[in-house]
């Protein structure tokens, strides 16, 4: 079984990082040229059933079932090159590029998608987000029905799930509660949908275009009411390291979310930034007994907690993590 990340990033493609309505309008634009006004609306009106149907979109599909019904047009070889070959990198919004590198300072950032087998790849591919995501791409008919094998390729302890489609944000929020931060961006038709923005709850953030998620560190991603958030960071570099901590109890203080960049793991930044938030939490709080939870199979973590006086409390603990406890006093 793979060691849960710290933090995983699921990202959309289309209206997410992706201007799919400019995709759509160009390719209206060039049926109504190939093949007329009338046979161009023929084809959206298979193409929406067919959505209907199998619950994604399928442009190929679409395209196929239309020949079936106009077998001698010679003009499909030419729609099916225009489809497959389409410059998808041309329609990446402003930003989303910079966006998956910014979050991938913090942990490993995911496509996660909904579509068929051949074209949503396809898009993926040619647009760059596959090379951007290292090859970290989960593609499914219903995304929200498969977070069991989200969980299985890519664990973590928190998600951040950024999405244009508030339906799906609140199906996954359902399911992870409180591990998952959901971000919205208004971006495409479904953002802008007065039935939608109405029917389901707001996202924990919204954002008017992907490129402002540049303005948000990972205390603003991770925040949660009531726990203080901190950043350990050399002056004019990138974070090294994030934790927070809340009160638990009248007299312990809880450690969490406590994360080190991937870049700087193994040398030391871990306890060095333990060690910090423990101090900030016994001052703020004034608590006497500093607690957190730690999963029994991160050997590294468990070693590094225990050589800061923590202690595991098996009363409190579950099957998969082990609470730990430790007086405020100095180690």
């Amino acid at each position: 079984m793979k060691q849960p990340a710290p933090v995983v990033f699921l990202l959309d493609v289309d209206n997410t990082l992706l201007d799919n309505d400019r995709v759509v309008a160009d390719l209206k634009r060039h049926l109504t040229q190939a093949l007329g006004t009338e046979c161009q609306e023929r084809y959206w009106t298979i193409f929406e059933e067919r959505r209907t149907q199998l619950g994604y979109t399928d442009y190929l599909g679409a395209l196929q079932r239309y020949r079936d019904e106009n077998p001698r047009d010679p003009h499909f070889l030419q729609i099916s090159s225009y489809l497959v070959d389409y410059p998808f990198a041309n329609r990446l919004y402003p930003g989303s590029l910079d966006v998956i590198e910014h979050l991938s300072a913090w942990g490993p950032t995911v496509i996660l998608s909904d579509g068929d087998v051949i074209f949503q790849p396809r898009k993926v591919e040619r647009s760059g987000l596959a090379e951007a995501v290292e090859g970290r791409v989960l593609i499914y008919i219903h995304k929200e029905q498969q977070l069991d094998d989200v969980e299985k390729h890519f664990p973590a302890r928190r998600y951040v799930m950024v999405d244009d489609k508030l339906r799906l944000l609140t199906a996954v929020k359902d399911v992870w509660g409180s591990r998952l931060t959901t971000v919205f961006p208004r971006q495409g038709h479904y953002a802008h949908d007065p039935k939608v923005l109405t029917m389901y709850p707001p996202a924990d953030i919204t954002i008017e275009h992907i490129a402002d998620l540049l303005r948000y560190d990972l205390p603003a991603l991770l925040a949660v009411p009531g726990a203080r958030s901190y950043v350990l960071a050399e002056a004019g570099a990138l974070p090294l390291g994030f934790g927070q901590h809340w009160v638990q109890t009248p007299e312990a203080v809880h450690l969490g979310r406590i994360i080190v960049s991937p870049q700087v793991r193994g040398h030391g930044v871990g306890r060095r930034l333990c060690e910090l938030l423990i101090a900030a939490a016994i001052e703020s709080t004034h608590a006497t007994a500093v607690t957190l939870r730690v999963y029994r199979d991160n050997a590294v973590a468990l070693r590094l907690y225990a050589g800061l006086c923590f202690l595991p409390m098996e009363a409190e603990s579950t099957a998969e993590t082990l609470f730990m406890k430790r007086a405020a006093g100095p180690t």
